[in-house]
């Protein structure tokens, strides 16, 4: 094959869509909710494991590819978007540094800087014990929290990293785009330098991000044309709002990303919606913060909390015209939990509803698509094609079980809450049994009550009725 050919054909093993909707579902897999779902040890289950195995596979393939004919540079990018889709940053480091600095001629250009840029702000983004420690609460690390790399305002930290990458584009002559930039900004943010992220967008977009949060008249920003390597896109917004809100400034994020969809007439798209509802979230929950031997000083900065309504706010907006957003259960999950926190239970109970007839929707397009499969199958087909039907039907599976279990926790969480309530004689009589009844399916094991004379404990026997029901499939 000659070199074109070959790196075309590459491109038809997209990582994206050959591991990218498992590494989208085993994100929102604790290592809980792993062991509740069966799953294997997440260190070594099936994400891993598929991960693993694709890495090797064409590793193998272009080992094979090297034996014969030098790789190209479109090589080098395909082997970097692997890395940067699986989040392995040690193959990323290897590719950069056998391919790009081994003498062979190659040298990199924007998108492959991107790549690597991209490998080393969210490497270990999927990984369970990692992902869910992005938050900026002590602003001076001193050393790296226990197995993230990405937080550590000392040399060596991403953002020391992150800047040194930069230079060496800069040297070769490149001036990078829109993506760069936002690269940047995330490894300033997680060192919880906003000054510096604010100079990004001050010096890239013309926008003075500090005369904007104090309500001065607005200036126009820089003008791009649409084709423009720097013209704003939903990579931009999404930046923003992971950047302001992991450092606890969900408001200065909201009028960003406003002002960018507006002057350049950018549409908020689903993630960013979903990263503005995930932090706001996290920003109305009360959190202690703990000494750390990792600070440098014994005053902490103080993290600002919001009102436990914003959550609402960001619902009523993006779901209104005219964003008109279709929320997830991911969504309805943050959005239930802080009503269940805010004692609003009747509220609760009518998004528990909308939330169980998305995961209905689910269910039926697991029952629709198990039933195509079975009446397509040819006993002892063994081709690729059945066996992607069965990859598919597997990870639509194990969807609906995490799902599920979305509706089993707000159960747990109304009844648990609704039992500190036990003054009120319409909680134990009306109340309770009707969410018994109601959630049948989805209630715990066992359900405690306490009343004035003690405690009441019911076995629900839901356990034995799940059975039956996925039996019955």
């Amino acid at each position: 094959l000659s070199p074109n050919s070959f790196s075309e054909l590459l491109r038809y093993l997209d990582p994206t869509l050959l591991v990218g909707p498992m590494i989208e579902i085993h994100k929102d897999i604790s290592p809980a909710y792993a062991t509740v779902l069966g799953l294997p040890n997440p260190k070594a289950g099936p994400y891993h494991g598929v991960c693993t195995m694709f890495l090797f596979q064409v590793r193998s393939i272009l080992f094979q590819r090297h034996q014969v004919s030098p790789l190209s540079q479109s090589d080098l990018k395909y082997l970097l978007k692997c890395a940067r889709v699986t989040g392995k940053e040690e193959l990323a480091q290897e590719i950069w540094q056998t391919l790009c600095r081994g003498g062979n001629g190659i040298r990199p250009d924007v998108e492959c800087y991107n790549h690597f840029l991209a490998v080393k702000c969210w490497a270990g983004k999927a990984h369970p014990w990692k992902r869910s420690i992005m938050r900026v609460e002590r602003q001076s690390f001193r050393y790296a929290p226990h197995g993230w790399t990405t937080k550590r305002s000392a040399p060596g930290g991403i953002k020391s990293v992150v800047s040194g990458i930069f230079r060496e584009m800069i040297r070769d002559g490149l001036v990078g785009d829109e993506e760069t930039f936002c690269h940047m900004m995330v490894a300033f943010a997680r060192e919880g330098d906003m000054d510096g992220v604010a100079s990004i967008i001050q010096r890239i977009w013309g926008v003075d991000v500090d005369a904007l949060v104090s309500n001065q008249p607005e200036q126009p920003p820089k003008p791009y044309n649409s084709d423009s390597p720097f013209y704003p896109s939903d990579q931009l917004l999404f930046t923003i709002a992971h950047t302001y809100g992991i450092n606890n400034a969900i408001p200065t994020a909201l009028k960003l990303i406003d002002y960018f969809s507006r002057h350049y007439l950018v549409s908020i798209d689903f993630n960013t919606w979903g990263e503005l509802l995930q932090w706001t979230y996290v920003l109305t929950r009360e959190k202690k913060v703990l000494p750390s031997p990792e600070i440098e000083h014994e005053d902490s900065p103080i993290v600002p909390r919001l009102p436990a309504e914003a959550v609402s706010r960001i619902w009523q907006t993006m779901t209104s015209h005219p964003y008109n957003v279709e929320p997830t259960i991911e969504m309805y999950d943050k959005l239930i939990m802080n009503l269940i926190f805010r004692q609003r239970y009747g509220d609760a109970q009518i998004r528990m509803q909308e939330g169980h007839a998305l995961y209905m929707k689910i269910v039926r397009e697991l029952t629709r698509y198990s039933e195509h499969i079975k009446s397509t199958h040819i006993a002892g087909d063994k081709s690729s094609l059945h066996a992607s039907k069965c990859r598919e039907l597997e990870l639509l599976q194990l969807t609906v079980r995490r799902k599920r279990q979305y509706i089993r926790k707000w159960v747990r969480k109304l009844i648990a809450h609704g039992n500190h309530m036990n003054e009120d004689s319409r909680w134990v009589g009306e109340g309770l049994p009707t969410i018994l009844r109601e959630w049948k399916a989805f209630l715990p094991h066992r359900v405690k009550v306490p009343l004035h004379t003690g405690h009441l404990k019911m076995w629900t026997g839901d356990v034995n009725e799940n059975r039956y029901r996925a039996w019955e499939r």
